[in-house]
């Protein structure tokens, strides 16, 4: 009977498998229409997005600084003190714009970090694991986000050393060794890249 076929389907028949790898297959779409999304939203913001005066500012901050000049004594700054670490970016680049495009990528690269640790805290401690990827996405493609994550600024990389840190953390074994990581690696986090993270 019909009754007794959908049963036997319910039960793991030819029906239910069927079924089993179409709802396989249309997660896995969806998540690559969702993967493009991200990517799509992230090209167009890049491509389009002009340098504000914030990226204009610490970018001339990493200049003066690869000129030999010191932040907060012979010139006025109020961001950390990592304008030595992107020094080489004046070297390699000969062109302004070119030079801040560099520099956007560096700081898109920590925010991509971020979310990618993010992303493994959420596989980790979601009961529904689809949730914590699309959440994440929906967050990431948001205009106000999308907006900060191509911006200059190094706070993404303060996010994604406390997020990682956090990550091994909660892999290692109870121990003085853990607590003492966890503490090194956010105390960096924060005063060298993200002082909000004392927030």
């Amino acid at each position: 009977s019909a009754a007794g076929w959908l049963g036997t389907a319910r039960g793991g028949g030819v029906v239910g498998a069927s079924v089993k790898r179409f709802v396989t297959f249309a997660e896995a779409f969806g998540f690559g229409v969702l993967a493009l999304t991200v990517a799509g939203a992230l090209a167009v913001g890049w491509r389009f997005k002009e340098f504000n005066y914030d990226e204009m500012l610490r970018a001339h901050s990493v200049w003066l600084t690869s000129r030999g000049l010191h932040p907060y004594r012979d010139f006025f700054e109020c961001h950390p003190p990592y304008f030595p670490l992107l020094t080489w970016a004046v070297r390699w680049a000969d062109e302004p714009r070119v030079y801040l495009s560099v520099l956007r990528a560096v700081g898109l690269a920590g925010n991509l970090l971020f979310l990618a640790g993010l992303l493994t805290l959420g596989l980790a401690t979601a009961r529904v694991r689809r949730w914590a990827v699309l959440g994440l996405a929906a967050v990431a493609v948001a205009p106000g986000v999308l907006d900060s994550l191509i911006e200059f600024r190094m706070d993404g990389w303060g996010y994604a050393l406390a997020v990682w840190g956090l990550v091994l953390f909660r892999r290692r074994a109870d121990g003085a060794y853990r607590a003492f990581e966890f503490g090194l690696v956010s105390a960096v986090a924060t005063l060298v890249l993200c002082p909000k993270l004392t927030l």
